[in-house]
């Protein structure tokens, strides 16, 4: 446990609203404290990877958070050469999204 952050925020499955409300704070917001919160949040992902490895998942979050037809699952796979299967990459996503909202407050 990190931060009061639990790994099992994995499992828990973000609605729609809560998702989208944090692709658009990724994308457009770049003052704190909600920098703090997203770089807490990438801190949270891929915690067995190297941190070259890391970097490249959260920056990959980002982008399929942003636009997901724009940024599919396959290209960032591709551009980042991610080491995980679409199910490991949800999960993880799922998670950065999960701590992003608790810490924003929209759940």
């Amino acid at each position: 446990m990190k931060n009061g952050y639990e790994r099992t925020n994995r499992s828990k499955i973000p609605s729609r609203g809560v998702t989208r409300a944090c692709g658009g704070l990724v994308e457009s917001v770049k003052t704190s404290p909600y920098t703090e919160y997203m770089a807490l949040a990438a801190s949270m992902v891929g915690k067995d990877w190297d941190e070259k490895q890391r970097q490249n998942l959260a920056e990959a979050i980002r982008l399929n958070l942003i636009n997901q037809k724009e940024y599919p699952f396959e290209l960032l796979q591709r551009k980042y050469q991610l080491p995980c299967s679409r199910k490991v990459f949800r999960g993880e996503s799922r998670l950065y999204v999960n701590v992003l909202s608790q810490l924003c407050g929209f759940e």
